[in-house]
């Protein structure tokens, strides 16, 4: 006979996450206030290049935890059923981590701000020769 138990988060670690996401959220708003509104080239560069860099490493995290559970499952190994549930949990956040990378990257690309790439700023190709034979790829 198998149980199946349903695991229910308390209350307080509930608190806690949400705790931490409006530090989050507050984090970026004020990186935003201090880096990204201004009219600096170079602190507009640094508040979407943090940005950048982070999600994406939140992104390889998610998605190491993933590739650990897709590999250790096609090796048949069962050595790792104690601590499976961990990596399932931090893999679950792959959907809202990868569309959080992609809107930001998105922004960054083909929004109105071309300081981190120059590339994706059509009159800066049309002036520079290099680029501009490289338009095509």
């Amino acid at each position: 006979m198998v149980i199946r138990e349903k695991y229910t988060v308390p209350k307080r670690f509930n608190t806690i996450a949400i705790t931490l996401m409006v530090v989050g959220i507050l984090a970026i708003v004020g990186l935003y206030a201090t880096h990204g509104s201004k009219s600096d080239a170079t602190s507009q560069a640094r508040f979407w290049g943090s940005l950048l860099q982070n999600s994406v490493y939140f992104l390889l995290v998610v998605n190491a935890a993933m590739f650990f559970i897709c590999a250790i499952t096609l090796a048949w190994g069962g050595w790792q059923m104690s601590f499976r549930r961990v990596s399932e949990a931090i893999s679950a956040c792959v959907p809202v981590v990868g569309t959080i990378c992609g809107v930001i990257l998105l922004l960054i690309c083909f929004g109105g701000n071309h300081e981190i790439y120059h590339w994706t700023d059509t009159e800066h190709v049309k002036h520079d020769a290099i680029l501009n034979f490289k338009k095509d790829f």
